[in-house]
């Protein structure tokens, strides 16, 4: 993004465009982005993604939204029309997606809700962060609490068709006191559903998949933004929550195929 002047304007829709149906301009909504502040870059974003104020135009009270602009620097044909219907799906499926996901089909890009602010740090497992230093942190709070959410999330995700990759997860951080750690399924390029190729783990048990998949994650989490001296510790208790969580999915798995008697 060139940000010229320090604002760019986009053309950004809520849906994929039906080309069986005329177009609505309607549907359009133009959103003006100041002030970008690099976050990381991602393997389909080597240019950087953006932290930005965003206001839409026409808005009469001039409201400043915190964003998350993503331009992708690779991208195929219907790549973002994809992870739109998924991101609308997962939303209907009630995972925790975030609240508001836009699209500009023209210009390559995505753009939704910050999940930085006063309250959090979102930090993935597989790219940097201008925020935090990696190998830095001291602690994960509230680390237990995260993983029995990320379990019941892996499991409620399987149940609706989902799969979700180790990439998609973010850890939010508290920024401030009093507030606790959580999570948020925050990159849907990578997002899988029933019938979709290249699932990887377990591609006709969705459950197993998401819970090596959510165990993954939190292995290259810990790895990547831990002090060094912390990493074992927090790879056995990781181990001591995931494993058990693994092993009763695989068993009942295993318990399903078995011809009945």
């Amino acid at each position: 993004m060139d940000f010229p002047d320090g604002t760019e304007h986009l053309s950004v829709r809520r849906k994929a465009v039906n080309p069986k149906e005329e177009f609505n301009p309607d549907a359009v909504q133009h959103l003006i982005l100041e002030n970008p502040r690099m976050l990381g870059k991602g393997n389909l974003s080597a240019n950087g993604v953006f932290q930005v104020d965003a206001r839409f135009s026409g808005d009469p009270k001039e409201r400043i939204i915190p964003m998350v602009v993503k331009p992708y620097t690779y991208w195929e044909e219907g790549m973002l029309e994809r992870i739109m219907e998924r991101y609308r799906a997962a939303r209907e499926a009630k995972l925790k997606v975030p609240g508001t996901l836009r699209f500009d089909p023209n210009r390559h890009m995505t753009v939704m809700a910050d999940f930085n602010g006063e309250s959090h740090i979102a930090l993935s497992c597989n790219n940097p962060s201008y925020l935090v230093e990696e190998k830095s942190l001291k602690e994960i709070p509230d680390f237990e609490r995260i993983m029995d959410l990320l379990v019941a999330e892996a499991e409620k995700a399987a149940n609706k068709g989902f799969c979700i990759d180790q990439d998609s997860y973010f850890i939010l951080l508290p920024a401030k006191e009093g507030v606790q750690s959580d999570f948020m399924i925050g990159d849907l390029d990578n997002f899988k559903m029933i019938g979709d190729e290249n699932i990887g783990f377990y591609p006709d048990n969705f459950e197993v998949a998401n819970l090596l998949k959510a165990n993954l994650f939190l292995e290259r989490f810990c790895n990547r933004w831990l002090e060094p001296s912390l990493v074992a510790d927090y790879q056995a208790r990781r181990e001591k929550r995931m494993g058990p969580a693994i092993d009763a999915a695989e068993a009942a798995w295993e318990q399903k195929r078995r011809p009945s008697q």
